[in-house]
């Protein structure tokens, strides 16, 4: 399954974080990967032009233990993503004891890599629903509570591939 809708009154409310912080943007990132044979490791960068124009240059280094470009290149494109400066919703919970079965098949089978949407619940949010990949979830289940919370990746980012 590559991606579910949640309905707004599935989703609880306390754990939905929107921020905007542009304090943390950054418009260039350069990834170290591979071996360093004695004269330095590669690096692939990757940047946003029309962000450098409007903010300035913004640059953020990482060192990655990924061996192969391909992979350090899409986990630099993931970074910058997350660097954005965009609304972002790092997680929310999904009341799974008061979903339809329906709702329950679908939001129990998501991965990692799938794509959740959920309302935007905040009044005057930014935006109407967010959708955005999951990195991974933690569920609880108790005699009378099953929740699953979702840690989501900045909504434009590609999935982080190896990292």
């Amino acid at each position: 399954m590559t991606g579910i809708s949640v309905h707004p009154n599935h989703v609880a409310r306390d754990p939905i974080r929107m921020t905007l912080e542009l304090g943390l943007v950054r418009n260039r990132v350069i990834v170290e990967y591979g071996t360093d044979p004695g004269g330095g490791r590669p690096t692939v960068t990757v940047e946003d032009t029309a962000q450098i124009t409007e903010y300035g240059l913004r640059e953020a280094t990482y060192t990655t233990d990924l061996a192969i470009e391909a992979d350090a290149a899409a986990h630099a494109a993931y970074l910058l993503a997350a660097l954005d400066p965009a609304w972002t919703m790092t997680g929310t919970t999904i009341l799974m004891s008061t979903t339809e079965d329906t709702t329950t098949a679908d939001v129990a089978s998501i991965e990692q890599g799938g794509t959740l949407t959920v309302p935007a619940l905040l009044p005057g949010a930014p935006v109407e629903e967010y959708s955005a990949i999951v990195l991974g979830y933690s569920e609880n289940v108790s005699a009378t509570d099953w929740r699953i919370e979702f840690h989501l990746g900045p909504t434009n980012a590609p999935l982080p591939g190896s990292i």
